[in-house]
């Protein structure tokens, strides 16, 4: 995952890429309106999350069954 930043217009000039695309050809010069940078724990959050989502709905499956179990076992009596 990346996230992308934007950047005040009085600090554009601060961000700049000069290109040239062979010896012979004139420079160009770029000012980059956003800063992209990555996020170092990006594939572990959703990974995490998911794990978790589960770990809690498999809890609460099984308290229901157990519920039910209950409510059958007593009803039986």
């Amino acid at each position: 995952m990346y996230r992308q930043t934007l950047v005040y217009p009085n600090q554009r000039d601060l961000r700049r890429i000069v290109w040239k695309t062979s010896a012979d050809a004139p420079v160009k010069t770029f000012k980059l309106a956003t800063v992209t940078y990555g996020i170092v724990f990006a594939p572990f959050l959703p990974t995490r999350t998911l794990n978790d989502n589960e770990d809690e709905e498999k809890w609460n499956f099984l308290t229901q069954q157990m519920r039910f179990v209950m409510i059958v076992t007593w009803m039986m009596i």
